[in-house]
């Protein structure tokens, strides 16, 4: 692990954790402009939300990959996650809301634990998101999470051995949009923590963090990219058959979460 390992135990603890200026800003303007740019494009093409304020949509840019290589060199997804072998990128916009309303509805968890090759959000293990644009005060369209959900189904395992991820969390599929819903059983909060994010700072998260994004009730555009990282274990197996919450973790996370 590199020296720069404070934010393991905060990791392991609450399933997320903030770091400071990855990303340089002349990285983060370029995504923001080419967003902005193309808005109009992808419009039509990206995943909407429930509040029909923005979406969420899968570019192939280069202003990514390179916001993807200050994320590398940061080291910090071989100290989370170690061996990977691929990730994805989403870009999310939410646009100023008239109502209150949780853009994405719901907590989530961000996809269904599949094995499906063909599946457009396919399976992984940790996120790391960029704050691009807004995001960084509250009711802006930050992300919104429960710490400590991501552990909720450790206690499943336990009471059921042999059974896997796919057990536990049936039954729990939002009716819409398919994506695992969490109640607040699986939550060590009554309100989401919003994690607020400048520009070029990342958050890190577990795959089974419960999730949403804030309602943007300010004038700005809010824009965040994500990338979700597959171990190389886990791109062959997937979430389904998970019987542990760290199954696809380097040693010292492991340590870390059963200290």
């Amino acid at each position: 692990m590199s020296k720069n390992n404070t934010y393991v135990s905060e990791f392991v603890r609450d399933g997320y954790v903030v770091i400071r200026n990855v990303v340089s800003r002349a990285v983060v303007d370029q995504i923001a402009k080419r967003t902005d740019d193309e808005y109009a494009y992808w419009k039509e093409r990206m995943f909407p939300t429930e509040t029909n304020s923005g979406g969420i949509f899968r570019p192939n840019w280069n202003e990514l990959r390179a916001a993807l290589q200050c994320i590398e060199q940061s080291g910090v997804v071989n100290d989370l996650l170690g061996e990977t072998s691929e990730c994805f990128a989403t870009n999310v916009v939410l646009e100023p809301q008239k109502e209150n309303r949780w853009p994405l509805g719901r907590m989530h968890i961000d996809r269904p634990p599949t094995t499906d090759p063909a599946s457009q959000w396919p399976s992984f293990s940790l996120s790391v998101g960029i704050g691009i644009r807004g995001g960084n005060k509250t009711l802006s369209g930050s992300l919104g999470v429960f710490p400590g959900s991501h552990r909720a189904c450790e206690s499943f395992f336990r009471e059921n051995p042999g059974k896997t991820l796919w057990d536990c969390l049936t039954g729990y599929y939002h009716p819409t949009t398919e994506r695992p819903v969490v109640d607040l059983p699986f939550a060590t909060h009554s309100l989401p923590v919003e994690v607020l994010l400048e520009p070029g700072d990342i958050v890190c998260s577990h795959s089974l963090l419960s999730h949403t994004s804030m309602p943007n009730m300010t004038n700005t555009r809010r824009i965040s990219s994500y990338f979700a990282f597959i171990h190389s274990r886990h791109s062959s197996l997937g979430n389904r058959f998970l019987r542990s919450i760290w199954d696809y973790f380097p040693q010292p996370i492991k340590e870390c979460a059963h200290t």
